[in-house]
């Protein structure tokens, strides 16, 4: 095994702490980032003059989506609205591009990334029972919050089953999908509800798409063991499944009938203000930070529910970055995703072409997309970091493969 920058086995590991760390241990997944930028910058050196194909057009409009998103943020900064630690979660969009192209240039090895993964649940599985059951934790959290560590665990478990789908050998096979569970029990003991609305998209996915080769009944057979092993968490007494989606349900119903708040009904209600100031400006922002002071506007106009005033933000990317930088905000936003997934999924629906690696990328983005509707997952350090490198490394794995045409 040789560890010189001209191959991938060093960013292989140093992504498998990554994975591992995350959630699981202070400062373990920023420490990891910050060697694999350093390890990919210096390994673009390099291997400068090595597999130096040039930039395909997609991947110059998704890096320019990049800039972009976080350019019109430091304009706003520039402009006078907050100051340059709002866009410190935000760079690391930027940070995470030498990675992306390091990788698309040497690769990853799969399998070291994949025992990575492995290990990633397991831990995260075992640290969510520790925190549940023996220390009567109503909801997990590891070392963050209970929602973005939910949400971290899903992709986990996302990497998870695209892993032991793409392998071949049946003991690597069998460790992927049972370690795979464990993340999937740290994601229902989280409690984490914007992340569980994702898990239908994934099933149908996995149905659909079939870079495997996998017949449609077992794809079908696969998927009712799956919804039944879901009902089975649903209906457990020792789970807060069923509890926490019968209080969503009374909640949503609760605002719409009486305008009580709740946790759904004030995202709800956020959303709403969001609405509200984007269109009182035509839809062209109002400055990055600008929830609390239009709230205050709002509130006082009467428009609202006085409680908002105690949120920073609307609890959602989409108007989060409505809000602050207006419909432009929002297009750049969606084509860091949109622009990836379309290549992806082109690469999918091609029976002859399709590649395993384009279904990491796909389920990544289309996830990362619907954790978005209910938290504001770029203001959060811990959801972009991981979201950043994650997608460098998959993606760059799935255009060093050359799966883009």
């Amino acid at each position: 095994m040789s560890l010189t920058l001209k191959d991938n086995t060093l960013i292989s590991l140093l992504f498998a702490a990554f994975l591992i760390t995350s959630v699981n241990v202070e400062h373990g997944m920023g420490v990891s980032a910050l060697l694999m930028l350093l390890v990919s910058i210096i390994g673009l050196f390099v291997t400068r003059k090595q597999n130096n194909l040039p930039l395909h057009t997609w991947e110059k409009y998704w890096i320019a989506s990049l800039f972009l998103f976080v350019g019109l943020i430091y304009i706003d900064i520039l402009k006078g609205f907050g100051d340059i630690s709002d866009i410190d979660s935000q760079s690391r969009l930027i940070l995470a591009i030498p990675v992306y192209l390091y990788i698309r240039r040497v690769g990853v090895n799969l399998n070291i990334v994949l025992i990575g993964v492995a290990i990633a649940a397991i831990v995260t599985g075992i640290y969510a029972w520790y925190q549940h059951v023996e220390l009567g934790a109503s909801r997990s959290h590891g070392i963050s919050n209970p929602i973005y560590y939910g949400d971290i665990a899903l992709l986990i478990f996302i990497f998870c089953i695209s892993g032991a789908l793409s392998i071949k050998g049946v003991l690597f096979k069998s460790f992927l999908f049972v370690s795979a569970f464990f993340a999937l029990y740290a994601v229902v003991s989280s409690g984490t509800r914007g992340g569980w609305i994702t898990i239908p998209t994934l099933l149908w996915m996995f149905t659909y798409y079939n870079p495997w080769r996998i017949k449609l009944w077992k794809r079908l057979l696969s998927v009712m063991i799956f919804i039944v092993l879901l009902i089975s968490a649903y209906n457990s007494d020792d789970l807060i499944i069923k509890q926490r989606v019968s209080q969503a349900i009374d909640n949503i119903y609760d605002y719409y009938t009486d305008n009580k708040m709740s946790s759904a009904g004030y995202r709800l209600e956020m959303w709403k203000a969001s609405y509200l100031s984007a269109k009182d400006h035509n839809f062209l922002g109002v400055g990055e930070n600008g929830f609390r002071p239009e709230v205050k506007r709002l509130v006082a106009e009467g428009r609202i529910n006085k409680g908002l005033k105690f949120f920073v933000d609307p609890h959602s990317q989409y108007f989060n970055s409505l809000l602050d930088q207006g419909i432009l905000g929002v297009i750049s936003l969606l084509l860091i995703f949109l622009i990836p997934l379309r290549v992806a999924l082109t690469n999918l629906k091609n029976k002859s072409e399709s590649h395993n690696t384009a279904m990491f990328v796909s389920a990544m983005l289309l996830a990362c997309m619907e954790f978005m509707l209910t938290i504001s997952a770029f203001e959060i350090q811990i959801i972009i970091l991981f979201f950043a490198f994650s997608l460098s490394i998959f993606l760059g794995l799935f255009t060093y493969n050359r799966n883009y045409i």
